[in-house]
């Protein structure tokens, strides 16, 4: 019989039950059929104003196939075509959101034409950002880090919205309401100020409740509370 050293057993055994949970957790998962499981659903559809174009907003959700298992990321991609010209269909992924919203059954999304219907605003919870319809040019209009509340088109080539942030805010409980006006031909260095409301109880989530901002069909007025 072979009598092995003490700390070769130490070590023979941990490999052992290393081995032993790769092999349980495979197993599990071959037998739920797959690790990690994708599916999408259309979140909302709009003609534009003028009636030209149709667009959609698809959500690809991947997540572990239990009743109660979590979702990692959700892709967020906006999909559009000529309503005369149906079958040429043109999208742009816009957003990337992950675990903290697993716990919704769609992630909450705004997002409202140009008067013109050339550009689309979409606000995910990850800020505000715009397309343009004929080129399908994605960027950016708020600063990043930044949750935006509502916004509202005030002409063709300019927007308004609301920011959510906490920075410079001392208590984590508190945040800045900020509106500002920008063109959309503009970045976030270069936007307006409009009003500030300091040290605001914040909520946990904003996009419980989106929108937080009621504004009026011209982007002239506002209502919040």
């Amino acid at each position: 019989m072979i009598l092995w050293p003490r700390s070769h057993r130490k070590k023979w055994l941990a490999l052992f039950f290393v081995i032993a949970v790769l092999f349980c957790t495979i197993l599990f998962w071959w037998q739920v059929g797959a690790v990690v499981m994708h599916v999408g659903e259309a979140q909302a559809i709009r003609f534009s104003p003028d009636g030209s174009k149709l667009v959609f907003v698809w959500t690809d959700s991947w997540g572990i196939p239990l009743p109660e298992g979590p979702i990692p990321k959700r892709n967020i991609t906006v999909y559009w075509c000529d309503v005369s010209t149906r079958d040429v269909q043109r999208s742009v992924k816009v957003d990337t959101v992950g675990s903290k919203y697993s716990g919704y059954n769609t992630v909450p999304i705004g997002f409202e034409f140009s008067p013109d219907s050339c550009h689309l605003a979409i606000a995910t919870p990850n800020g505000l950002r715009l397309i343009n319809l004929d080129t399908a040019r994605l960027w950016r209009m708020s600063s990043r880090g930044e949750v935006v509340t509502s916004f509202a088109w005030l002409a063709n080539d300019e927007i308004a919205y609301v920011t959510h942030t906490n920075k410079g805010v001392r208590r984590k409980d508190k945040v800045d309401r900020t509106f500002w006006r920008q063109k959309i031909s503009d970045g976030p260095n270069t936007r307006l100020f409009i009003y500030r409301e300091e040290g605001i109880t914040g909520r946990i989530d904003p996009w419980v409740e989106y929108p937080l901002e009621h504004w009026s069909p011209t982007g002239q007025h506002v209502i919040f509370f």
